[in-house]
């Protein structure tokens, strides 16, 4: 079970984002567009500037062909850079999990921050996605996806807890929040009682790009109480679980990358399965199905260590409402 998905998440997606784009997104640093034109063997070049995808035959849900054929590789010189093509595959091709469409909203900011190729964007409308009984609970983190889409602060104070904090980020521009509230999520992510952070983590992330709060006391007790709460666990607990993968990209996220240590990352990336995926508990014999939580974080970490000096960028997508300019609010049903 994943944490976001977990507490607020049953909403999924019909359509995978790999099959809606057909061009590679070109590198932001020298660095990475040299290694995007590196090769997997003779026959495999970089051709970002094709307009076509060359068939893909699949095998057991993942392509048969890795790199896939075509597609850029900005993390090409990464020491996982294998690992890296098997997880990105995992997550487009083979990962089916209900409530999944909140992974490939993280998905299609990881292809925004590390120039991945358009295969792994995710643009969310109503047409590309199967929304069951529980609109409710999607509506309340459309915004990570759908700049445009709003709900009215009375909807978002029906919530508690997490989802709370995470909304309120979300909607931070719109709806401004006071330092008490900061305070309220650092207590909340010191009660050793609430073990799901992973919302309150991309609040306190979503807040400071979004310029929403100041440097106050209670936001560095926010960040240093998640950073060291990460760290804590990571040592206490060893390299065992999901939440050790969320721990080992939220770190960074949070700029703590070093409170890590050196073994953490490979000992982590070892437990993989064959099909590119990693299951939430982490064993070496019987090693459970892949799911797309682990997954996810383990594919941030390792493109994290790939790229490490790559320019920040938001966590929300960009949208085309202007600065000061309200946007529609949608009543849920």
């Amino acid at each position: 079970m994943c944490l976001l998905t977990v507490c607020f998440l049953t909403a999924f997606l019909g359509v995978y984002a790999g099959a809606a784009e057909k061009k590679g997104a070109a590198p932001k640093k020298e660095k990475a567009a040299e290694a995007a034109k590196e090769t997997s063997g003779d026959s495999q070049k970089n051709t970002t500037e094709s307009t076509t995808f060359q068939p893909l035959r699949i095998v057991g849900g993942i392509p048969d062909t890795l790199p896939i054929p075509g597609d850029a590789r900005p993390y090409a010189e990464s020491r996982y850079a294998k690992e890296i093509d098997r997880a990105l595959a995992f997550m487009v091709f083979k990962c089916r999990e209900s409530g999944r469409w909140i992974w490939y909203v993280l998905l299609d900011y990881l292809q925004r921050q590390y120039d991945l190729p358009e295969r792994y964007s995710f643009e969310f409308t109503a047409s590309n996605v199967v929304m069951t009984e529980e609109n409710d609970l999607r509506d309340r983190l459309l915004r990570m996806s759908d700049p445009a889409f709003m709900l009215p602060l009375e909807k978002i104070e029906e919530s508690s807890g997490a989802e709370y904090f995470l909304q309120r980020a979300l909607y931070c521009k719109d709806y401004p929040i006071e330092d008490e509230l900061v305070a309220q999520m650092a207590d909340f992510v010191a009660d050793e009682s609430n073990y799901v952070v992973s919302p309150v983590a991309f609040a306190a992330v979503i807040m400071r790009q979004s310029q929403c709060v100041a440097n106050t006391r209670n936001y560095m007790r926010l960040r240093g109480t998640l950073g060291v709460l990460y760290r804590e666990r990571l040592t206490k607990e060893g390299i065992q679980n999901a939440f050790s993968a969320e721990a080992l990209a939220m770190l960074k996220l949070l700029k703590y990358e070093k409170m890590l240590q050196e073994n953490w990352l490979p000992e982590a990336v070892s437990y993989q399965n064959e099909d590119g995926g990693w299951a939430d508990v982490f064993r070496r014999s019987n090693p459970g199905s892949s799911a797309p939580r682990a997954t996810l974080f383990m594919l941030w970490a390792m493109l994290q260590d790939a790229m490490p000096d790559v320019e920040e960028v938001p966590l929300l997508k960009p949208g085309a409402v202007a600065e000061g300019e309200a946007a529609e609010v949608i009543k849920s049903p």
